[in-house]
């Protein structure tokens, strides 16, 4: 299991109660599954790009192409939006 698996895994981040249709659900297995250029292409579809889940799948997705300036800015959108996800400290 890699690094960005082992810390996705970790994640806070609530699984949307949708059909495999939905693109942050579809992401996030995209992202267990090591496939993080698959889950960029995902997440790109995903309506709200400012919300704090897309912001960190998108912080995991930058973590996996070790753009971890990008991922920090992602991380911090989080956080920014959500200082309870106390999880997001951990990447």
């Amino acid at each position: 299991m890699s690094l960005l698996q082992r810390l996705f895994r970790r994640s806070a981040v609530a699984t949307p109660a949708a059909g495999d249709d939905d693109p942050i659900r579809r992401a996030r297995q995209l992202i267990l599954e090591d496939r993080v250029e698959d889950a960029a292409a995902v997440l790109e579809t995903a309506p709200d790009q400012e919300g704090d889940e897309v912001q960190l799948l998108w912080g995991l997705v930058d973590l996996g192409r070790e753009r971890y300036g990008s991922a920090a800015d992602h991380l911090e959108a989080v956080l920014a939006q959500r200082p309870d996800r106390t999880a997001v400290w951990l990447y």
